[in-house]
């Protein structure tokens, strides 16, 4: 859609949300152009030279850029400030699952809720 500057927006289902204008019709940048480039370059040390999807992130809050992913990893790449610190994306560890977790067994048989204090109940006879 065209707004009254004659810039393109681009259009959705946000018509009722109590959110900006800007929020809810983002701006259309074209792919390969100048001010796209700047834009993500000043976008990337505002926000202290952060990763790729939290720069694409933080430049759809107000303008939505055709290749926009592939200008925010290129943009990353490029700059010197992270290729010289070499910023490591925190990864999620995954430990092995304990083995009363799956071992199967009674229910609550393994339980430590202390909400109470000590809860008693009865073994059961089997």
């Amino acid at each position: 859609m065209l707004d009254e500057e004659q810039l393109i927006r681009v259009g959705g289902r946000l018509k009722n949300p109590p959110i900006p204008f800007d929020r809810k019709y983002p701006i259309l940048l074209p792919k390969n152009h100048v001010f796209t480039e700047l834009l993500f370059l000043d976008t990337h040390e505002d926000t202290l030279h952060c990763e790729p999807t939290h720069l694409l992130a933080a430049v759809h809050r107000r303008y939505w850029s055709i290749g926009g992913r592939n200008k925010a990893r290129s943009v990353v790449h490029k700059c010197l400030t992270c290729f010289r610190n070499k910023p490591t994306f925190a990864q999620q560890a995954m430990a092995d699952l304990l083995a009363v977790r799956v071992t199967p067994s009674r229910p609550f048989a393994n339980i430590g809720v202390d909400f109470l204090g000590p809860v008693y109940i009865k073994p059961c006879r089997e």
